[in-house]
């Protein structure tokens, strides 16, 4: 008779263990569900920065570009310039609670906007272009130029914020 008692209460700890680890399991998959949500939220929040700092980055650069008469790229540079002063700005911003913007504004301008709006995969190439041309010259005003110059209007860029903010 005894063993009969330890058969119905083994039965009940086997439900309850089940019911125990399926809920464990619904625990994990919702916050596997959150964590998923959160980070295509973010990849979204950082692809339409992207797109709007891409179409940004074409027409400053062409705009730019069309003004010069040499075979400088200018408008390439000017991008990159203007990209350092934009993100050195925003990194210089209070982004923390109760600051000028929230974290997903941050991502959406400085991961996603600027990533998008600066260039240095085709400042590489347009360097490497100079120089397949023997243009040495041009090449390292060009490449050390951007380099300077883009450092200053990032150090610009956290001054402004320090003024403003």
């Amino acid at each position: 008779g005894l063993s009969f008692f330890k058969d119905i209460f083994a039965s009940r700890n086997k439900t309850r263990t089940f019911a125990l680890n399926y809920y464990i399991i619904q625990v994990i998959k919702l916050h596997q569900f959150t964590i998923l949500y959160k980070e295509m939220k973010e990849i979204l929040i950082v692809s339409i920065g992207s797109f709007f700092g891409g179409g940004m980055r074409y027409w400053i650069s062409k705009m730019v570009q069309s003004c010069t008469v040499i075979a400088f790229p200018f408008g390439t540079m000017a991008v990159n310039v203007a990209g350092c002063l934009i993100i050195g700005f925003l990194s210089g911003l209070n982004w923390r609670e109760g600051g000028w913007m929230s974290p997903s504004a941050k991502l959406l301008l400085t991961t996603g906007f600027c990533g998008g709006f600066t260039t240095f995969s085709t400042f590489m190439n347009e360097g490497a272009g100079l120089m397949k041309e023997e243009n040495y010259l041009y090449m390292m005003l060009y490449l050390f130029g951007s380099l300077a110059l883009g450092l200053v209007a990032v150090l610009a860029g956290h001054y402004l914020a320090k003024i403003i903010a």
